[in-house]
């Protein structure tokens, strides 16, 4: 049996040979990419790159309006940052002007501590201030400011008794001559030598559990379990209080004339 020729191993058909490039020379084990193919993933490849350009351009706008919502809402938040630049409001809220309260503000800077960490220690100052001159309720408060009602009361029980030690010595009696200086007409007319107007006033307090507390603070004339203080009021025009008495239990039938004389 004769052998074949040499000339004949290795070869393949003609009309199975790969398309090769024009002028290029690739081994035959290396893949082939018809023009086809190729035309193919180069239009999936501009396509996705034109997604990730739109893509790119929406992360962008959408970053650069989550900015701008985070600012109105700081700026819709209510805080001291949002009520100084109004001094009418300020003055309705606390009762005292951006100066005054900044002076306050850095007696008390450092005696108190911070409870909240979403607010400003003049934010503090802030929700004392209203609590003491609106009367607001803590609910209202933790509302208001955007904090737990229970984080309000641990301000109300750290700030106080620190502002009545640093504060108290604002405190002052007036002299007769200030008095007179500062009295309206028509106290001035009926009533010259008046200096100042003593009363008590009754705060209502939570019910006590134990039997002997709640008899103490039980009031026969606001029909609740209240605490009383005893105030005095200069008759001066924009008057204030120049004296303040620690808190007296109600006993039913405490009256204010009782209070004056144990003072």
């Amino acid at each position: 049996m004769q052998p074949e020729s040499p000339s004949h191993v290795g070869k393949v058909p003609v009309d199975e040979e790969p398309v090769m490039p024009y002028g290029q020379e690739q081994e035959a084990h290396e893949p082939m990419v018809t023009q086809t193919l190729y035309n193919t993933l180069s239009e999936k490849h501009e396509q996705l790159n034109n997604d990730y350009c739109n893509l790119r351009a929406d992360f962008y706008r959408l970053k650069e309006e989550n900015t701008k919502l985070k600012e109105e809402l700081q700026k819709s938040r209510f805080s001291f940052d949002t009520v100084k630049s109004n001094a009418v409001h300020l003055l309705f809220l606390t009762g005292l002007t951006s100066t005054i309260f900044s002076w306050i503000m850095g007696k008390l800077n450092h005696t108190v501590s911070q409870h909240a960490g979403s607010l400003k220690i003049e934010d503090h100052l802030l929700l004392i201030l209203m609590k003491l001159r609106l009367g607001l309720s803590n609910r209202d408060l933790a509302y208001r400011f955007s904090v737990f009602e229970s984080t309000v009361s641990k301000i109300l029980r750290s700030w106080l008794p620190v502002m009545t030690i640093v504060l108290k010595s604002l405190i002052k009696w007036p002299s007769k001559g200030a008095v007179l200086k500062n009295m309206p007409k028509s106290f001035r007319r009926h009533f010259k030598r008046c200096r100042c107007i003593i009363d008590c006033t009754e705060i209502f307090v939570e019910r006590p559990s134990d039997l002997t507390a709640r008899a103490q603070t039980w009031s026969n004339y606001k029909h609740n379990n209240t605490v009383k203080y005893l105030v005095t009021n200069h008759t001066c025009r924009g008057s204030f209080l120049s004296f303040f008495r620690l808190g007296w239990q109600s006993f039913g039938q405490t009256n204010n004339t009782r209070i004056r004389v144990f003072e």
